[in-house]
């Protein structure tokens, strides 16, 4: 009789431990582990919430992966894959192509604002590096949709966007630092040396 009841309270403590496999981690960089040392190496994963979403990749070679998410919308595949990938979730997709398979290092908690409209107000430059992502010069975001934002180098080169739903914008266009910034003709000052305008606009900046 002991040994049943201390058999039950193992096995009523075991399903209190969340369970590796297929529905653990939603929204955690999957590859950090999956890197082939620390469990078993795969090539893109990621979350998206929502199951029974399709989301389809398509590598450098035109090879098509086609996952589907699951209950806590996780996806992933250990399929080879030439990178960088063609992403789209839905069939919505994302505008740049990504270098790195690990969804959610970028989409932190799983995202539905993959895109243009992601992220807004955070430092858009650390993962718009050229290895996890397109490279950005600089991007950043106001605090409404379709201000004018003016980005003038050193060299005299303008670079003139206009920010989207969210206020968000970005440019991949070359730029010699420092750059002159104005939005809606206000010039900020001093002259920046650093692209990601939201590492010093936190929350993106002001608007209306």
């Amino acid at each position: 009789m002991r040994r049943a009841a201390a058999a039950a309270l193992l096995a009523g403590a075991a399903a209190c431990i969340p369970e590796f496999g297929p529905l653990m981690a939603a929204g955690q960089d999957c590859l950090g582990c999956h890197d082939g040392d620390g469990a078993r190496r795969w090539t893109a994963a990621g979350t998206f919430p929502g199951r029974g979403r399709t989301v389809v990749l398509v590598d450098a070679n035109g090879k098509t992966i086609t996952l589907e998410t699951n209950q806590v919308g996780n996806f992933y595949t250990a399929e080879p894959l030439a990178f960088p990938l063609r992403v789209s979730v839905g069939g919505a997709s994302m505008p740049d192509a990504v270098t790195y398979g690990g969804c959610n290092l970028c989409h932190g908690s799983g995202g539905t604002d993959a895109g243009p409209l992601m992220a807004p107000g955070q430092d858009c430059l650390p993962c718009h590096d050229g290895t996890r992502a397109q490279r950005w010069t600089a991007a950043g975001t106001w605090g409404r949709q379709g201000a004018t934002v003016a980005l003038q180098d050193s060299g005299g080169k303008t670079v003139t966007l206009v920010t989207n739903q969210v206020g968000n914008f970005y440019t991949a266009e070359a730029l010699a630092f420092p750059l002159r910034v104005s939005v809606d003709g206000q010039q900020m000052a001093p002259d920046v040396t650093y692209g990601g305008c939201n590492r010093c606009h936190g929350g993106g900046g002001g608007g209306d």
